[in-house]
């Protein structure tokens, strides 16, 4: 059995895929990315969204840690932490997420993800965040999905 573009779980509407929506958590622009980061490993997250300027961004581990300086940094010991504390989540945002409307299709989120360069793709109910998918998140929704047995495969073709 195969469950790929055809088959029923990618035509099913992401709202009543729950198991779609990856970890997530809201967190505050002027918060630190100590803290944010923080954050993500205490509950075991895989994204957390900011509000910023009107605009929803989705922040991973990576983009919090791009924006910390190198370990192999020419700073003193002691200037570290006093640079750390200066350095907040709104200077690791990207551009604003993408977003789809969680009537969507497990499909159409596919899609989306494909189109933002498998960024998290902010779902949304109305004006409202719904939640967030990842690549991650839906492969496991549909892995959840494909039967047990020897012969069944995932398709991921989202052209």
């Amino acid at each position: 059995m195969d469950v790929g573009p055809g088959s029923a779980p990618w035509h099913l509407p992401i709202r009543d895929l729950p198991d779609t929506i990856a970890r997530h958590a809201t967190v505050d622009a002027g918060s630190s990315v100590h803290a944010a980061l923080a954050i993500l490993a205490a509950d075991r997250l895989e994204v957390l969204l900011v509000t910023h300027a009107g605009a929803t961004h989705a922040l991973t581990r990576g983009d919090l840690e791009r924006v910390l300086p190198s370990p192999a940094t020419a700073l003193a010991r002691h200037e570290i932490p006093e640079l750390l504390r200066r350095v907040a989540v709104r200077h690791a945002l990207r551009a604003p997420a993408a977003t789809i409307d969680g009537g969507a299709s497990l499909l159409a989120a596919a899609r989306a993800l494909r189109d933002a360069g498998w960024r998290p793709v902010v779902v949304r109910d109305g004006k409202r965040v719904w939640g967030v998918v990842t690549a991650e998140s839906v492969l496991a929704a549909l892995a959840r999905r494909a039967p047990r047995d020897a012969g069944a495969r995932v398709l991921v073709d989202v052209r």
